[in-house]
């Protein structure tokens, strides 16, 4: 069973002092992403935080973004040719490591992160003060080993620094 916001399965164990979130909000849809933050804040002590960093695609269309039927192919492809340049050191079996990838990149759906205010919003309803919100340019990597959804593009990076009261 996958973990989600407000299931049962959460550790019940003594509240965090720090949360790192890293590209994770896409996971979410934006309609569940307030039950996120809230989870967050439960599992925070007082004083505690959470840092966030998470591509941010401003204006995006509503929707899920996917690999395009090449890309998957091109992800494939790399995965297979890195499982077998490192099969003796991690035992993998290169057509394994093939399936388990396309079955990933066919499946992959994100959605993208499109407005700053959706972010800030979500934490300060969670009961979390805003230290630090910035949005910085990252670039694409043309001609990279990696093919996925926009890799290739420059995009911009949000990164928060939000502490709970």
């Amino acid at each position: 069973m996958a973990w989600s916001p407000g299931t049962s399965n959460q550790r019940r164990a003594a509240p965090f002092g720090v949360i790192v979130a890293n590209s994770v909000l896409g996971y979410f849809e934006p309609g569940t992403r307030p039950a996120l933050f809230a989870a967050w804040s439960r599992l925070l002590r007082p004083g505690g935080t959470v840092i966030l960093t998470n591509r941010f695609r401003r204006g995006a269309r509503p929707g899920r973004v996917g690999f395009s039927p090449s890309q998957v192919d091109d992800f494939v492809a790399v995965a297979q040719r890195e499982a077998g340049r490192w099969q003796r050191q991690l035992g993998l079996d290169p057509p394994q490591v093939a399936v388990w990838a396309r079955t990933y990149a066919e499946r992959f759906q994100s959605h993208p992160i499109s407005s700053v205010d959706e972010v800030e919003l979500g934490f300060r309803a969670a009961g979390f003060t805003l230290d630090h919100v910035e949005v910085l340019a990252v670039p694409g990597r043309p001609g990279g080993p990696v093919s996925g959804p926009s890799i290739a593009a420059a995009a911009e990076q949000l990164r928060v620094v939000a502490t709970r009261p």
